[in-house]
């Protein structure tokens, strides 16, 4: 794997759970406006799903693959489990 896409797509998978997080409680102890919840949802997401890009490129494949992040944890599984073309990186 690649280390200049390391750092980005620590922050950014864990950016995105966190935000989800995040939303999940506010919305639920009323702190917020319940009508927030999916916009809390889209933030996360797309901050998951860039991660995955730079995690499928950091492997050495195309940034398209990185969609497999709209399975969310599942996409995670396959992108870790493909086989790292930047070994020798």
């Amino acid at each position: 794997m690649l280390r200049q896409y390391k750092r980005k797509i620590n922050i950014a998978v864990g950016a995105g759970v966190l935000v989800q997080i995040v939303g999940i409680v506010l919305t639920g102890s009323r702190s917020v406006d319940p009508d927030a919840q999916p916009l809390f949802n889209l933030i996360g997401a797309s901050l998951i799903l860039y991660g995955c890009v730079m995690y499928a490129r950091a492997k050495g494949y195309s940034g398209w693959l990185g969609l497999l992040g709209l399975g969310w944890l599942l996409g995670l599984i396959v992108l870790a489990m493909l086989p790292d073309r930047h070994k020798q990186a």
